[in-house]
């Protein structure tokens, strides 16, 4: 086989064209065509590899050699065949669901029975039946092009056929954006041969890459257009001379921000400004070294075989900012972000969910490179009440999982961030090794997070107080609050005293209190937003105190106040807290935070000691961490025998006086005795069995 055949196989159109081809083999005439790009259908007519002796419907015999885009409309004659049906043709019906239900329209569907009644030779009549189906009958095609996935018609299955049009895959895409510069530039584009199936690319192999990554996803037309817009807009120099510059970079993410306009399943986050979140030094780390993979992806791919970044799962805590942490992921990978709501993925018509996941999955390929923001997954994969609905889960989630292999095969740069609350309740299939890059647990922060928390909402309400003055046109100098006073170290102070810490356990106790406040992030929001409340509505005497709104030593009073009033999680749900740290340390999750108050080194749920005179379930039991030293200052050891095994520390007392602050000590201490005290509740509950 040549190399022109070759490449005629693996392209784009030849797919299609191939498919439909086994399809005929196989006895099956109705092909359902997925596809948006109309100029396929075009293509379908005029290539004759298949249809070369395919006619014209007309009323007379005289008909033309090509064949011609007819809504069917067949009608039987009195002998049972359809008039002037003498040569087989090729019918091709365009189908709109305009209320979205995922059907067929009624007048094809009636077309289509009645054709296949007259192919199954049903509708004949007994002598002519006798005769044999006309062979013009038997080789007659009818191509549905559907825009938007429909559910197939029982009655059309066992003789139909659905083809999706798959994507270009590299070297067709490259060689298409060759073709299309090539036009616009009159021929001047530097090009070269490839030595891959004859294509033919642009000398510039970063520009070329880079557009090819850009346009993923995106249909012929649609980039056509977009490389149209680009010489308009900016000018033909950059398509000639390879400058892939921002300006392009926004043209391309302004036309594909419009492809999710209308989409009720996702929703572009706009970003003002870079997220940060505090606390996660972890995180962070991790996802700088994913931006510089992602940053020269096609390169990083070519030289040194790297894999697309896949993305990952971050559970923990309600209210310890995974939100924050989704816009932080995109912000500093420098993609946008896209939120992808699973509940809205499940129609109530048969067949539509699973539609709709096809669909929505195939527009985020289209976004591509992006963040993929899927919040609270547990509660789509988790299944819902009724063997239907149950059923329905089932498939979204295949269907999910088959992507996110298939998006790597591909090389599509689509990050998952995805976010739960409560882990117990997903599939264990998304655990396996490979399903997501790494998996980052969010648990209750230390106090030196906490004090970070509580500073950068001090300065986020600054910054967001100024904005608001400017948008309505007003000059001032002032700002809500003195962030240098109100500040981290501030909130760590009120942590550390009898005010959140009324009655403190130690290292040797084994008790469990609930009168000490532990705070999440939304916590520390709520905080803030009460003391505010209290100085409105019940401090007196106040006045603006320099340049800020709010008068510093009076607001520090409301702050103490709030403390009072608010009831943190750490208080009321001291059970959740362990169960959750439970499922994170069985899963082996890395903590997001560079502070690890409860290493999982220590959980065990085989362990079992004797206590009060029975063998009991030790759940949590301090055990020194251990890693190996692999570097020296000039690199990698290279010996094995060089390799040193080290502890962080050697006994709990060690790791207990290292946590540093009271507050630390007490939340190790109390998650400790809850997770021991309530051992055989919170494996039940990891299990899904309570």
């Amino acid at each position: 086989m040549n190399s022109e055949s070759v490449a005629y196989l693996r392209s784009q159109y030849g797919k299609v064209q191939e498919k439909i081809k086994y399809a005929l083999l196989s006895g099956k005439p109705v092909i359902f065509l997925h596809t948006q790009e109309m100029d396929i259908v075009n293509y379908l007519i005029d290539n004759k590899s298949i249809y070369k002796d395919y006619s014209t419907f007309s009323d007379v015999d005289n008909v033309k050699d090509d064949p011609l885009r007819y809504i069917m409309d067949l009608r039987v004659s009195d002998s049972g065949i359809p008039v002037t049906f003498t040569k087989p043709r090729l019918f091709i019906l365009y189908n709109i669901d305009a209320d979205g239900k995922g059907k067929l329209d009624s007048d094809i569907s009636t077309g289509l029975s009645r054709f296949i009644q007259l192919y199954t030779g049903m509708s004949l009549q007994g002598k002519v039946r006798s005769q044999g189906i006309p062979d013009a009958v038997k080789r007659t095609v009818v191509i549905v092009v559907i825009p938007a996935i429909v559910e197939m018609p029982k009655d059309l299955e066992t003789y139909s056929e659905y083809i999706s049009v798959e994507a270009m895959e590299d070297d067709e895409m490259k060689a298409f954006i060759t073709s299309e510069i090539v036009k616009l530039t009159d021929g001047s584009a530097a090009c070269m041969a490839s030595d891959s199936y004859g294509y033919v690319f642009l000398e510039n192999k970063d520009f070329l890459s880079g557009l090819a990554r850009n346009f993923n996803g995106l249909t012929r037309t649609k980039i056509s257009q977009i490389l149209i817009q680009i010489k308009q807009e900016i000018g033909v120099e950059c398509l000639r001379n390879g400058d892939l510059n921002n300006d392009i970079l926004k043209i391309i993410r302004a036309e594909k921000e419009k492809l999710i306009a209308n989409s009720t399943i996702l929703t572009l986050i706009r970003q003002s400004s870079k997220k940060t979140a505090a606390g996660l030094e972890n995180l962070e780390r991790y996802l700088e070294k994913k931006r510089k993979i992602i940053k020269d992806l096609e390169a990083n791919r070519r030289q040194w075989g790297t894999d697309v970044p896949k993305g990952v799962l971050v559970s923990g805590i309600p209210g310890s900012g995974k939100s924050l942490m989704a816009k932080t992921a995109a912000s500093m990978l420098g993609l946008p972000l896209i939120k992808m709501d699973m509940g809205d993925v499940q129609n109530k018509y048969v067949g539509s969910s699973e539609r709709r996941m096809v669909e929505t999955l195939a527009l985020v390929e289209a976004m591509s490179p992006c963040v993929l923001w899927i919040d609270e997954i547990e509660k789509s994969l988790s299944g819902s009440a009724g063997q239907s609905s149950n059923d329905v889960t089932k498939r979204l989630f295949g269907k999910f999982l088959t992507w996110m292999q298939e998006k790597e095969e591909k090389h599509i740069c689509c990050f998952v961030f995805a976010t739960a609350n409560d882990i117990s309740s997903l599939p264990s299939e998304l655990f396996r090794s490979g399903r997501f890059d790494a998996k980052f647990s969010t648990y209750m922060p230390s106090s030196g997070e906490c004090g970070e928390i509580f500073a950068s909402l001090i300065n986020k309400q600054n910054k967001d107080y100024v904005e608001n003055l400017e948008k309505e046109g007003i000059e001032s100098d002032y700002q809500l609050f003195d962030s240098s006073k109100l500040d981290a170290r501030l909130f760590e102070t009120y942590l550390n005293s009898d005010l959140c810490l009324p009655e403190k356990v130690d290292r040797d106790s084994s008790r469990v209190t609930r009168a000490n406040k532990f705070f999440t992030g939304s916590d520390i929001e709520n905080v803030v937003k009460v003391a505010k409340e209290i100085y409105v509505l019940e401090a007196p005497h106040r006045s603006v105190s320099g340049n800020f709104v709010y008068d510093t030593e009076l607001f520090k009073l409301c702050i103490e106040e709030s403390l009072m009033q608010v009831r943190t999680y750490g208080e009321t749900d001291l059970l959740n807290i362990a169960s959750c740290y439970a499922g994170l340390a069985y899963n082996n999750f890395t903590p997001a935070s560079g502070t690890d108050i409860m290493p999982i080194s220590g959980y065990d749920e085989a362990r079992k000691e004797m206590i009060d005179g029975s063998k009991q379930h030790v759940l949590y039991k301090y055990q020194p961490k251990m890693h190996i030293n692999l570097r020296r200052k000039y690199g990698l050891r290279k010996n094995v025998s060089e390799y040193n095994v080290e502890k962080t520390s050697d006994t709990e007392k060690d790791f207990y006086e290292n946590l540093g602050t009271d507050y630390n000590r007490c939340l190790y201490c109390i998650v400790r005795n809850v997770l021991n005290e309530s051992r055989e509740e919170i494996i039940a509950k990891r299990k899904g069995t309570r």
